[in-house]
């Protein structure tokens, strides 16, 4: 199973749901205060939420959360067999 990056934060008095945003592009609005971004490539990456309202009011965006994925695996050692002499 791969690791995902999963963001929480704290409730926001008034807000009815959440947007996602990563490297600046919006990936989920939630009502969730808990979002597991699965579908993120490998590589440095900044979220920010930001709330909104019933009325569809946003505020301003989360200060940015960076986090690093990398699922790629190192390189499988190649052993070296020799005879004893």
């Amino acid at each position: 199973m791969a690791l995902a990056p999963v963001l929480t934060w704290p409730a926001v008095e008034g807000a009815t749901r959440y947007r996602v945003r990563r490297d600046g592009a919006t990936v989920a609005t939630i009502t969730a205060r808990r979002f597991e971004d699965d579908g993120v490539a490998d590589g440095d990456h900044a979220y920010r939420v930001i709330a909104l309202d019933a009325a569809g009011n946003a505020s301003a965006p989360s200060d940015p959360a960076a986090v690093a994925v990398d699922r790629t695996a190192p390189a499988a050692p190649q052993p070296v067999a020799r005879l004893r002499t």
